[in-house]
């Protein structure tokens, strides 16, 4: 698992501008932290088109919806992801519906 750190050093690595095209890190216990520091690069990815971040929970805790909310707004920035998967990150039914309705 990355974890949060992980997810900060791969975030860092993103600002680079790698070729990447496919990320997969689902079940990595990126955690909040983790899931807003990859949501902070995002719009500066240009060559990646499928980002799974699926099941990114830690043991102590689900992904804050408010780091999910910044993921979504990244998305309004960067134009070339295709898909993405934010699957078994337990949200809220009240959440979900504001998310829906964006």
């Amino acid at each position: 698992n990355l974890g949060e750190q992980g997810a900060a050093l791969l975030a860092s690595f993103l600002t680079q501008d790698p070729p990447l095209t496919e990320l997969y890190l689902f079940h990595n216990a990126l955690g909040t932290q983790g899931v807003k520091a990859l949501a902070d690069v995002l719009p500066y990815s240009p060559n990646l088109r499928v980002l799974d971040l699926g099941a990114n929970y830690t043991e102590s805790e689900y992904v804050h919806p408010a780091a999910i909310k910044d993921l979504l707004s990244a998305l309004h920035r960067n134009t070339v992801i295709e898909c993405m998967g934010l699957g078994m990150n337990a949200v809220s039914s009240e959440t979900r519906a504001e998310l829906m309705s964006e």
